[in-house]
Order: C-alpha cells, then structure tokens, then sequence
C-alpha cells in the first residue's frame, strides 16, 4: 500500500474521490464515542483508496478501523 501525501489526501477529497476525514470521524464518534488518535489515506494495490483509523473509544479502548475512502464504509475492526 502507498501512503498519500497531505496534498494528494487533500485534492482527492476536494475532486469527490474521498469522503471527507470529518464525515467518517463524526460516524465513529456517533457509534463508538471517543476521538481519533491517528489517521492516514492509502492505496492499495487494486487502485482502491482506505483510510487507516486508530481510534480512542469512550471507555478507553483502542481501536484500529480500515475505512473504504469512496464510501466511508467500514471495512475491518480491531480493538482491545
């Protein structure tokens, strides 16, 4: 997988490619509460773009989310 640079996470998101870090944020929050600890925008080897989320849920749990960057669906989880 490649990691995006600030600017290419930047025009992706602002040329409709990505849903917007916030959006998917605000989703997780709504489900897990908590806020982000770490976030960054790959590709992966068949062109398709996912965000890779850790995660501080409300009770103190870590979690690591792999997020679609098209659709802001969740693809995998992993937590303590």
């Amino acid at each position: 997988m490649n990691q995006f640079s600030p600017g290419q996470a930047r025009d992706s998101r602002n040329q409709g490619r990505t849903v917007p870090l916030s959006q998917i944020f605000s989703n997780l929050k709504r489900q897990y509460g908590g806020y982000q600890l770490s976030a960054d925008l790959y590709e992966r080897g068949n062109g398709k773009a996912v965000y890779e989320i850790d995660w501080m849920t409300k009770d103190g749990r870590k979690m690591h989310f792999v997020v679609d960057a098209q659709t802001g669906a969740i693809l995998d989880r992993r937590g303590a």
